[in-house]
């Protein structure tokens, strides 16, 4: 029986050695590198943008949308990034800082006088240009008339498009004060 039990523990020895006989283990593959780049993305006074980053993977498309406040406008990229297109969408090959900026809206208020007299302008609050003014602001005007005219009324559009009749506002005040929200005609 011990021959018997040598000669198994042998022939286990033996096929379980030829199996390992000859084959190597191949090394694990290599862990492929990602390089991956930061973005910053931030917005001046006026808006929001719809992320402020994070860090992604070398180039990849990231879409960037600027949304304004009320009373202000998108005007341009700036940082790693330029123009006015918005959406904005850019390839991470770098790391990378932009901006969104905004500025107020501007509206015009145009001044027809029917009959003899003047009308002058004055801003209420904030600045303006000649005959934009930004959102927000209040106008102030006075209506002014000649030597034997009457002030009657005011006429106020907000839609520069429509007829003198249709969807106006009529006023007494003198002077008026005028919320620039839109552009108008008075």
């Amino acid at each position: 029986m011990t021959m018997k039990k040598l000669l198994l523990v042998s022939f286990i020895f033996i096929f379980s050695c030829s199996k390992d006989a000859g084959v190597e283990t191949p090394p694990p593959a290599p862990t492929p590198v990602v390089t991956k780049y930061n973005l910053t993305v931030e917005s001046s006074d006026g808006g929001s943008v719809d992320t402020s980053g994070g860090s992604y993977n070398a180039n990849a498309q990231v879409t960037i949308t600027a949304t304004p406040s009320e009373g202000y406008v998108f005007s341009e990229w700036t940082g790693n990034a330029s123009g006015n297109t918005n959406p904005l969408t850019l390839t991470m090959n770098g790391n990378k800082t932009i901006t969104a900026n905004f500025i107020k809206s501007k509206f015009d208020l145009n001044l027809l006088v029917e009959g003899e007299g003047t009308v002058s302008q004055e801003i209420i609050n904030t600045g303006r240009t000649p005959t934009e003014y930004d959102s927000g602001v209040t106008v102030g005007l006075t209506a002014t008339p000649s030597d034997g005219w009457l002030f009657y009324n005011w006429l106020i559009s907000e839609n520069a498009n429509s007829s003198i009749n249709e969807g106006n506002t009529i006023s007494i005040e003198n002077p008026l004060s005028i919320l620039m929200d839109k552009s108008k005609i008075v």
